[in-house]
């Protein structure tokens, strides 16, 4: 115990604008805990995200898709390439493939261009009841020929990374003192989307100008992000509802999220996902919930792979302030048509 508060003073007082990982500082939450939705608020409220265990998913199903994700992006240039994700249909997410620096997620005029390369694939529910709307946003998956072993791998991985997003959701709403909030905006016909991603050791890209990092500062779009990840680099924004410094929303720059400036270093854990809000979980909870702003780092001599979840609203979801959590009757946000990422055209 005395080691996890010296720990956690160090780091607060040597770093003042960034904390550390230390040991027992940073919140963890069992799912399985009965306590688990009110750990969970308390979590994203206090820091902005959680670690989570106790979600159930087989050691080997991860690993597998870890395995499989080097692989992919260990393929020739040329056979990505060939997987290419079209990039006007959409800021994030369009299915495919996406080299170095082809996405740039911090939208600021100071933002850059980012040092990863990701691919991109969309996850239907079996059950799910609109497969054909679900097509129209998003295309059609790519997938490099004669690999199923790949396919298998990610889908079944993204099966239990939806299982995880929903569990986590449920709990949410629960722990802010409305059991089912968010079946409404969510359910069997969200719009899901699983992301392979690759960060290069920075040492080894030739040049990276000034302001370049893994990924840019920015905010998800939808209700949970589901992140599991081996390699360094991962910071997030600390959320304070007191502060008077705040930062916008990456698709709706309405939405504020007050903070202190301070930045904190979330390394990967084995065995243990990361979950953070995104800007509909705000819209939806009226603030209870901020979005996370987080950023991916330089790597310097390592590589970092991650696998990341999106659990999205369904298209034609009106994402509004829920009744049960506005202030007085008071909404804090306007209504917005969910679409992809906030995209509601033909050519989204």
């Amino acid at each position: 115990m005395f080691y996890s508060i010296l720990c956690a003073v160090f780091c607060l007082s040597s770093m003042p604008t960034r904390v550390t990982s230390c040991d027992g500082t940073l919140p963890v939450v069992d799912l399985s805990d009965p306590d688990a939705a009110f750990n969970l608020v308390d979590a994203m409220q206090s820091w902005g995200f959680s670690y989570v265990k106790g979600h159930n998913i087989d050691e080997e199903i991860i690993k597998t898709a870890e395995e499989h994700t080097k692989r992919f992006f260990q393929l020739p240039s040329r056979v990505k390439r060939q997987l290419r994700a079209d990039r006007s249909r959409a800021l994030k997410t369009a299915r495919g493939f996406t080299g170095l620096r082809g996405e740039k997620l911090d939208v600021s005029a100071s933002g850059r261009p980012d040092l990863k390369e990701v691919f991109d694939v969309a996850f239907v529910n079996k059950t799910a009841n609109n497969k054909r709307q679900k097509r129209h946003y998003l295309g059609e998956n790519k997938w490099p020929s004669n690999n199923k072993d790949l396919a298998n791998a990610i889908e079944l991985y993204a099966e239990n990374s939806a299982a995880v997003a929903q569990t986590v959701l449920q709990l949410l709403a629960e722990g802010l003192g409305s059991k089912g909030a968010f079946d409404d905006a969510f359910g069997e016909d969200a719009l899901q989307v699983q992301r392979l991603t690759r960060y290069p050791p920075s040492n080894d890209i030739g040049e990276v100008k000034q302001g370049e990092i893994g990924s840019g500062t920015h905010s998800d779009y939808g209700g949970v992000t589901v992140l599991h990840a081996n390699g360094p680099g991962l910071q997030v924004l600390r959320p304070n509802r007191t502060s008077l410094l705040v930062d916008r929303g990456t698709f709706s720059p309405e939405l504020e999220v007050p903070h202190s400036g301070e930045w904190v270093e979330v390394e990967s854990r084995p065995g243990m996902f990361i979950v953070m809000g995104g800007e509909a979980l705000q819209r939806l909870s009226n603030g209870l919930v901020f979005a996370a702003k987080h950023k991916v780092d330089l790597t310097g001599d390592k590589e970092r792979l991650s696998l990341v979840f999106f659990f999205d609203p369904r298209p034609d979801a009106v994402l509004e302030p829920i009744e049960k959590f506005r202030y007085g009757s008071k909404a804090l946000y306007k209504a917005k048509l969910a679409g992809h990422k906030g995209a509601t055209n033909n050519q989204t």
